[in-house]
């Protein structure tokens, strides 16, 4: 489902993104390594969605949360 979802979350607009970014961020709590790739690019989105909102400290938490392995990428 992840893998899905990071195919096409580039393309759809920041507004809409924010709009599910809550339930997304808690699908992303219960990840596993095999998800990593995939949460890495909806994790962008999601912080780019909340900065674009003015939401700065919600899209600083939604990096946060990253595994630095992952951000080396």
């Amino acid at each position: 489902m992840l893998q899905k979802i990071a195919e096409k979350i580039g393309g759809v607009e920041k507004e809409k993104v924010s709009k599910f970014a809550p339930k997304m961020t808690e699908m992303l709590a219960t990840k596993t390594l095999a998800n990593e790739p995939n949460e890495l690019i909806i994790r962008k989105a999601l912080a780019a969605a909340y900065s674009y909102m003015s939401e700065d400290q919600l899209a600083a938490r939604t990096l946060v949360d990253m595994h630095l392995e992952q951000a080396k990428e």
